[in-house]
């Protein structure tokens, strides 16, 4: 009895285990899936991440405090979001590397962008504690800015990184 042939799809490459190679049911497929540009998941992530941080840090400031709150928003905006962008960014561009699955860098996608999120919930309950601008509003609508941001940017990010094409031959 002989073992089941594999269904079509990417596997390992039997020369080289650290790239991928398509099986089309019967033989191999000369070419290997075209390389994933990292850098460009890099630069599109970061500025995805930085715009949501300056846009929640306006619209949390300015409903705490018409004038001094957009101000102060926009400097927190920019000096929290601009290293966790940084770091975010990496870590999904890290994970569009070639070796990594669709699956497991949508996976990272929604593990990194949960984390965002709890920490800024976290930042809301700092700022709820300390009062720091004329109460609490300003924090919960940086929650609720903040999560309507990361549900709009998941999709976006999501189709940075397509799925590998099936070779035509």
């Amino acid at each position: 009895m002989s073992a089941p042939t594999p269904v079509a799809g990417w596997y390992p490459d039997p020369q080289n285990p650290s790239q991928q190679r398509y099986w089309n049911g019967t033989v191999w497929a000369a070419q290997h899936p075209p390389p994933r540009r990292v850098g460009g998941v890099f630069g599109r992530v970061f500025a995805y991440l930085l715009v949501i941080a300056v846009l929640t840090g306006l619209v949390s400031g300015t409903v705490a405090m018409p004038i001094f709150g957009t101000i102060f928003g926009l400097v927190v905006g920019v000096g929290i979001g601009l290293p966790v962008a940084l770091l975010a960014a990496a870590v999904i561009a890290a994970a569009a590397r070639p070796s990594v699955t669709r699956k497991t860098y949508c996976r990272c996608i929604d593990a990194t962008l949960v984390t965002l999120f709890v920490a800024v919930i976290l930042l809301a309950v700092a700022w709820i504690n300390q009062h720091a601008l004329a109460g609490s509003r300003g924090a919960y609508t940086l929650l609720g800015v903040t999560l309507i941001c990361l549900i709009a940017v998941r999709p976006l990010l999501r189709r940075l990184v397509p799925a590998t094409p099936t070779p035509s031959s």
